[in-house]
């Protein structure tokens, strides 16, 4: 389809960007916090950028959390969660400058227990 056509020209126009995610879930007492930063392609930070993420559980959707992500310094970006259990995760994650997604990766992730 077209949709289909468009949205994959987008992602090979993001690709020749040569931008980055750098993820880190780490453990907080019952809840974990989600640090993403993202830079281009000479490692400068990319700041001011409204980020989101998916993470997916592995069994069930019923368990997947979705978040804002906060800038916490330049290209730094953040989220807390309150509960959370441990094992292996997909993020999804979304950075967006104004309408335009200008930033999408996949990637797996692991939590240990408290």
């Amino acid at each position: 389809s077209q949709h289909f056509n468009e949205e994959i020209a987008r992602q090979h126009e993001r690709d020749a960007r040569g931008w980055s995610a750098t993820t880190t879930l780490a453990r907080q007492g019952e809840g974990a916090t989600l640090s993403v930063s993202l830079a281009d392609r000479s490692g400068g930070p990319l700041a001011g950028l409204a980020a989101s993420a998916r993470l997916r559980h592995p069994a069930t959707s019923a368990r997947d959390h979705d978040l804002r992500l906060s800038e916490s310094r330049p290209g730094r970006y953040e989220a807390r969660f309150e509960t959370i259990e441990a094992g292996s995760w997909t993020l999804e994650l979304q950075a967006k400058r104004g309408e335009e997604v200008v930033f999408v990766s996949r990637s797996r992730v692991s939590l240990r227990e408290r």
